[in-house]
């Protein structure tokens, strides 16, 4: 079937649709503090969040910022779990690799300095 569900490192077809409560993951696509802010309410939501970011820290101070937003996440009641599920957060080498292995793309990268047409290489 056509938007399955699919496996980190297998590729999607050309064109899939995948109906909104059959997501199951999302790349974030740049992961400072508003791809960061994204992936945490996927997490919080209970979805596998694929990441990718070319900064040298990028994955430290992204968990980072979703262990620190966690607790508020909570509180509200957006998250119901008491610690952050680190586990369903997932770093991938490029912004392709990111997008073949979700059923979601949310992308983040800044207006200036880093043109989207730049983000697959």
């Amino acid at each position: 079937k056509t938007g399955a569900r699919r496996r980190l490192g297998v590729l999607m077809p050309k064109e899939s649709y995948v109906r909104p409560e059959e997501i199951r993951s999302v790349a974030v696509i740049g992961a400072g503090s508003v791809g960061a802010g994204w992936a945490s309410l996927f997490l919080a939501r209970g979805l596998t969040v694929v990441a990718h970011d070319p900064g040298p820290s990028a994955e430290a101070t992204a968990r980072s910022f979703i262990v620190n937003a966690w607790p508020s996440l909570v509180e509200l009641g957006v998250a119901h779990e008491a610690s952050a599920p680190l586990e369903r957060l997932i770093f991938v080498s490029t912004a392709a690799e990111a997008a073949r292995a979700a059923d979601l793309v949310q992308e983040n990268i800044p207006e200036k300095g880093s043109p989207r047409f730049q983000c697959n290489k």
